[in-house]
């Protein structure tokens, strides 16, 4: 009876034992990933998925490709007001290597639209000084970025005068117009012909208009024109007067035709012309006729004395010009 007993025990002994030995078994096996026994494995509660942990059993995080920077092909900008708008060229490079031509896709913006404006790549003068200007891009793949470009404008190259050839016009009424060139002088020296450029205005259209850079006469008289460009002005005197036949030089005090003249060193001799007209009228156009002397060194026709005076000795030729006629006055000087 001992021996039954005490087989009895034994044998709960071995089932409680075999009992627990599987329930440890069981339950490392559920800690366990991989489903290994491992002795000093234990189970964390607290032991959740870290997916920028490279420790973790599920590998490292790839955060993909993205833009390293915007490369501008200029460190700044230097433009001037007026002057034509600078072009730049915005680069993308990426981390996968990828390099992108992103200039057009740009958002342009300046912080002071005073001074230069943006868009596609070009940078326009407004105005004097300095600004950023800040380009910024945005990829669905590679993300965002942005770039700022310094800029400089400067004050351009200004128009300062205007000068007009023919100084002055002589017209006859019926006759053809005489245009006019106006040429730029600009602060660093340079010159353009400007006459497209410009403005003209008469300030007696019945006398004379001007029309594309062309003055025609309306009726006989004088006129001023005005002439302006970029804010730079000047004027043209305009006489006109009838359709003239004959021109003819006349000694003053005779009236008689003059051909030549022979004078003293610092002498002087008064002389009229007489316009003879179309309509068979004649008149005395002395102040209006334009005169030219081949050397006046020698000798010239002076306004203000209304005569031909004498300066050295030798011989030049003295011409009188208007509404398209000429006469000649040969002056020796002795």
């Amino acid at each position: 009876m001992k021996r039954k007993s005490r087989f009895m025990l034994i044998l709960v002994s071995l089932v409680l034992g075999l009992f627990m030995f599987g329930g440890a078994a069981l339950a490392d096996s559920t800690c366990d990933p991989y489903n290994t026994y491992d002795p000093y494995n234990t189970y964390d509660p607290y032991d959740t998925y870290d997916p920028y942990d490279d420790s973790d059993n599920y590998g490292d995080y790839d955060e993909g490709p993205y833009i390293e920077e915007l490369v501008v092909n200029t460190e700044d900008v230097q433009i001037a007001v007026g002057g034509k708008p600078a072009t730049v060229k915005i680069t993308a490079v990426c981390s996968d290597g990828t390099q992108m031509d992103v200039t057009k896709k740009c958002e342009y913006t300046s912080d002071d639209e005073d001074v230069a404006k943006a868009a596609k790549g070009k940078i326009t003068a407004v105005g004097e000084g300095e600004c950023t200007i800040n380009a910024y891009y945005y990829d669905e793949t590679y993300g965002e970025s942005e770039v700022d470009i310094p800029v400089y404008v400067v004050a351009g190259n200004e128009l300062e005068e205007l000068e007009v050839k023919p100084e002055s016009v002589s017209l006859s009424v019926g006759g053809k117009p005489v245009a006019l060139k106006v040429t730029g002088i600009y602060t660093d020296g340079s010159k353009k012909d400007v006459t497209k450029l410009c403005d003209f205005e008469s300030d007696d259209d019945y006398v004379a208009y001007v029309e594309g850079g062309k003055v025609y006469p309306e009726d006989e008289g004088s006129c001023e024109i005005t002439i302006t460009c970029d804010d730079v002005g000047t004027t043209v005197e305009v006489n006109v007067t009838r359709q003239i036949k004959l021109l003819t030089i006349v000694d003053a005090e005779t009236e008689k035709p003059l051909k030549s003249v022979t004078l003293e060193v610092d002498d002087y001799k008064e002389i009229y012309v007489i316009a003879k007209y179309a309509d068979g009228d004649t008149g005395y156009v002395t102040e209006q006729v334009a005169w030219t002397s081949k050397k006046p060194e020698v000798a010239e026709y002076c306004d203000d004395d209304g005569a031909v005076v004498a300066y050295d000795k030798g011989s030049t030729t003295l011409t009188a010009t208007l509404g398209g006629k000429k006469v000649n006055l040969t002056v020796k000087v002795k």
